[in-house]
């Protein structure tokens, strides 16, 4: 079993490469982070009030957008016990 190495940045060094950056993988790539470790923290730190800049979303990325009022019509239909039809989208 491979051991994984465990990177610490400080958070000086992380807003740094996180501002001087023009987009996640950057961050990634100047602090040695991975992707998601930087996603993380970034959405950790403006939890707790740091104001770090937001990167343009890619186009076709972001994940699928949802109508959250169909999404909940949709859960009450499912615990009424009606049919709901998947139609795999």
């Amino acid at each position: 079993m491979s051991e994984v190495k465990r990177i610490r940045i400080s958070l000086e060094d992380f807003l740094y490469a996180h501002d001087l950056s023009d987009s996640v993988e950057e961050v990634a790539e100047r602090t040695g982070l991975g992707v998601l470790s930087v996603v993380q923290r970034a959405a950790k730190y403006r939890k707790m009030g740091i104001n770090l800049k937001k990167y343009a979303r890619k186009p076709g990325g972001g994940g699928h957008r949802f109508d959250v009022s169909e999404a909940n019509a949709i859960l009450e239909r499912i615990r009424n016990g009606q049919n709901v039809v998947v139609d795999g989208n």
